[in-house]
């Protein structure tokens, strides 16, 4: 369980910052049949860093567009209080994602996702 810091966290500026958020339960399944860990999520967000600041991150060679890395976040609702979390960077494409739509005016925040690893990889899907 992720521990609260503070009442929702001003967006990170600096990979630092997003490096030092809590991270939430990624439970890895056997089968698509299992399911994941499920969390309010009342937002997602992302910082985009350079890839020579994100040094000691494994960061898969997909992540890197023109040297740079989406590094995703959520807020989510623990005991109904917010706290800004990091996500893995394999979630950086679906947060960037997310935050298109909502601003052509398709939010679909706040929403309950359940959040998991399949076959390796991390998903996150909008219940």
């Amino acid at each position: 369980m992720v521990k609260i810091v503070k009442e929702v966290a001003a967006p990170v500026k600096t990979y630092l910052e997003w490096n030092a958020l809590p991270e939430i339960l990624f439970p890895a399944l056997k089968s698509d049949r299992g399911e994941g860990s499920t969390y309010a999520v009342r937002k997602v967000g992302w910082l985009i860093a350079d890839r020579q600041d994100c040094t000691g991150l494994k960061i898969p060679p997909e992540a890197m567009a023109a040297g740079k890395v989406t590094l995703p976040t959520a807020v989510v609702e623990f005991d109904g209080k917010p706290q800004l979390c990091k996500l893995p960077i394999e979630l950086g494409s679906w947060a960037f994602d997310q935050v298109a739509l909502a601003h052509s005016g398709n939010n679909l925040f706040p929403a309950k996702v359940e959040f998991g690893v399949l076959d390796g990889r991390h998903y996150a899907e909008i219940l």
